[in-house]
């Protein structure tokens, strides 16, 4: 495990290296539990568009996996369009990732 072994000697390193390197040990996280059975493939969308535009950045990595299932409960519960959406049209356009982005940050703020 290579994360293991840069994250040791992070007190070296300046405070954007440290970020970048707990941002891939949460994005390594988020990605194992992706291939896990309960996890339709449009799952993927809501995780890696709100990873990849870092709204889980202050999310603790030990807390990634929670906050994932929460995240993607309330999609289902505020946002079924999205959910239809995606099933429907199977690509994401850029204004579905920005509606995706928008819903994440709601949860994230609602969390809060």
């Amino acid at each position: 495990m290579r994360w293991k072994y840069l994250h040791s000697f992070s007190s070296d390193l300046d405070q954007v290296t440290k970020n970048q390197l707990t941002y891939g040990k949460g994005l390594m996280e988020l990605l194992s539990s992706l291939s896990a059975d309960r996890f339709h493939p449009r799952t993927g969308y809501y995780t890696c568009c709100g990873y990849k535009r870092r709204i889980m950045m202050l999310v603790e990595n030990e807390q990634i996996k929670d906050f994932q299932m929460q995240m993607l409960d309330y999609f289902e519960a505020h946002h079924p369009e999205i959910i239809r959406e995606i099933e429907n049209q199977k690509v994401l356009s850029e204004d579905l990732t920005q509606r995706i982005v928008d819903a994440a940050t709601q949860f994230r703020n609602f969390l809060s």
